[in-house]
């Protein structure tokens, strides 16, 4: 998010998913379905944004983080990264050299094969 975006998403441990909507002032916690340590988030927006962590965790969410939804395209790999590309592709990186792409903003997920 540049300067002029005041809505923005941090992540931790117990996957703790928290939000602000004012350029960190203030913050909302968001129930993200998973207790595993999440490591990184991005977003397209304020609705839309996807989350990666321990155990092969990836969460999207496509309302603003009423409720986020779980993929794990590298199985059981811990996630160590992801991206938003464009208006709706995501990518996410993994142990064990796991790539996966979505086109669709994290509804479908494919590997990429990169060795």
């Amino acid at each position: 998010a540049g300067p002029e975006k005041l809505a923005g998403w941090a992540v931790g441990t117990y996957g703790r998913i928290i939000k602000t909507m004012d350029g960190g002032l203030t913050w909302a916690e968001q129930a993200s379905g998973t207790e595993e340590r999440l490591t990184r988030i991005a977003a397209f927006d304020e609705l839309r944004a996807a989350a990666v962590g321990e155990r092969g965790v990836v969460l999207i969410t496509t309302d603003g983080g009423e409720k986020w939804t779980s993929a794990a395209p590298c199985g059981s790999a811990d996630m160590n990264g992801v991206a938003m590309i464009g208006e709706s592709s995501v990518v996410a990186v993994g142990n064990g050299g796991c790539v996966a792409r979505s086109s669709d903003a994290g509804v479908t997920w494919t590997r990429v094969e990169v060795f």
